[in-house]
């Protein structure tokens, strides 16, 4: 018999298979790399822009009207709690004192005057010598003095807390972030004059729509903020 001729390819793939063939027919199993595949659940994630900002922060405003005559911080410096931080004129809260201790004095003047006239009316009234309804008027403008001295010394107290005012001291220790006013600037009950905070302990705040949320899935989340001016990861 002829032996057949195959064509080059046809040789050349023959002697492939061959050589396989023989690699194998010996009982030796030719080693293949293998890579092992897990199934792992995609985490989704969400990239937002945050705030960051202090969990306790506090904006210090004026409670009195007055020329800021002091400020003993500025924007960075560390404060202790209770350290003064500005001081506000306490001319004009000295003043309402002042005035409501001299309204004390004519009250209390006025109620000497009610109280003896009521005393003498009651004095009267029980020889005979006056009506019942000139005592009860008598009565009535006493009671009316006596009210008018309490209002009087509540007014002075009022005047005393404005006036307490005059001196500002942080709430907490921490830094200041904002000084909203100056030296010599005139000061108003809601005026703001400074901003403290704990650096201590710092938050992200991320505005997300919530159809965005339902994403996240349910479960646990985690949150990582990356500070671009440093670079730095925190999770």
């Amino acid at each position: 018999m002829k032996p057949i001729m195959l064509p080059t390819p046809a040789r050349a793939a023959a002697v492939l298979v061959l050589s396989l063939l023989a690699a194998t027919s010996g009982g030796v199993r030719a080693e293949v790399p293998t890579v092992r595949i897990e199934a792992r659940a995609v985490v989704p994630a969400i990239a937002a822009e945050a705030t960051i900002e202090a969990v306790r922060q506090s904006t210090l405003a004026a409670q009195m009207p007055g020329r800021i005559l002091e400020l003993s911080a500025d924007a960075g410096d560390r404060v202790r709690k209770g350290a003064l931080l500005a001081r506000i004129d306490p001319a004009e809260a000295a003043a309402a004192v002042a005035a409501a201790e001299a309204g004390i004095a004519q009250a209390e003047s006025a109620l000497a005057n009610a109280r003896a006239e009521y005393q003498r009316a009651r004095s009267l009234v029980e020889r005979k010598f006056l009506s019942q309804s000139a005592l009860d008027n008598a009565r009535a403008q006493f009671q009316a003095a006596e009210a008018q001295v309490r209002a009087a010394r509540a007014q002075r107290e009022q005047a005393a807390t404005v006036k307490g005012y005059a001196s500002v001291v942080s709430p907490l220790d921490g830094l200041v972030a904002v000084r909203h006013i100056e030296p010599g600037e005139m000061a108003q009950p809601g005026r703001n004059l400074l901003t403290v905070y704990d650096p201590a302990q710092m938050r992200a705040v991320a505005d997300l729509a919530p159809q965005r949320l339902t994403e996240l899935g349910a479960g646990p989340l985690r949150a990582s903020v990356e500070l671009p001016a440093s670079g730095r990861v925190i999770e």
